[in-house]
């Protein structure tokens, strides 16, 4: 029993972590995303 709960925590940790690499990337994918699309909105405003 003691085995098994150990391989739980584990996977629990290892998804966690999966989770919060995942997150990190979408905010990095935003900050890439929103200067990106001001200077599309900026340049088009002027053509």
């Amino acid at each position: 029993m003691k085995n098994r709960l150990a391989e739980i925590d584990k996977s629990f940790g290892a998804e966690l972590f999966t989770v919060s690499c995942n997150e990190r990337k979408m905010k990095d994918d935003i900050f890439i995303f929103h200067p990106v699309s001001h200077y599309m909105t900026v340049v088009y405003r002027i053509v």
